[in-house]
């Protein structure tokens, strides 16, 4: 769990940033350009001089996405379709670079992955696959604001929303008793077959619904 409380130190710089990061504001262009810019040279330095440095991106990475929230009460009022295109340009862009290279092609960190990982830390292909998500949530905003004005549904999205922390915090441990439980029952199946997409989906059922009751408690 304590390796889960990352995010808290990080929230903390970046709220304590505010008085500074809103008055950038009146410049998008400029100052998100700054912000992507500032993440390729760290994750340059990564790789060039020392990965230490690599650490530097969680701070900018999340800076950089709480900066494009800060701009999200204007992208609401733009044209959905422009939207949609420079969110399809961002995770393309994210999607490119995982591709190509010399950035890991997974969102995630697994031992097996001989790249980079993109998220401890993270890179330039998390903040663009970010940015890409925001976007993408500013040109739906008035579709699901009228999906959510109905309480039946809102309700359903509010329990989870209101645990969502928690079922994160959660998770990992249940997902150990998951796996030790697949373990003790000897069970291996090749990847993506039926078998083996049964079980995962049984996995995340479990997962979920443990993490939600402990998040209440």
């Amino acid at each position: 769990l304590a390796q889960l409380l990352w995010f808290l130190g990080v929230y903390a710089a970046v709220t304590a940033a505010v008085p500074w990061t809103v008055r950038w504001t009146a410049r998008p262009v400029l100052s998100l350009g700054v912000w992507l810019a500032v993440i390729a040279v760290v994750d340059a330095l990564r790789w060039n001089v020392h990965p230490t440095l690599g650490q530097l991106n969680l701070l900018f990475v999340w800076g950089f996405l709480h900066q494009v929230g800060l701009h999200l009460p204007a992208l609401r009022r733009a044209r959905p379709a422009v939207l949609l295109a420079g969110a399809a340009s961002a995770v393309a862009s994210a999607v490119g670079l995982a591709v190509l290279g010399p950035y890991s092609s997974s969102l995630v960190t697994y031992a097996a992955d001989p790249e980079p990982s993109n998220l401890s830390p993270p890179t330039l292909v998390v903040a663009l696959y970010g940015l890409g998500l925001v976007l993408v949530l500013a040109a739906l905003w008035r579709p699901l604001t009228a999906v959510l004005s109905h309480d039946r549904v809102y309700r359903v999205i509010g329990a989870f929303g209101a645990r969502a922390v928690g079922v994160y915090l959660w998770h990992i441990p249940i997902v150990a008793l998951v796996v030790g439980a697949a373990w003790l029952a000897r069970f291996w199946e090749p990847a993506f077959t039926p078998e083996w997409w049964s079980a995962h989906l049984l996995g995340l059922a479990v997962t979920l619904v443990l993490a939600w009751l402990l998040a209440g408690v």
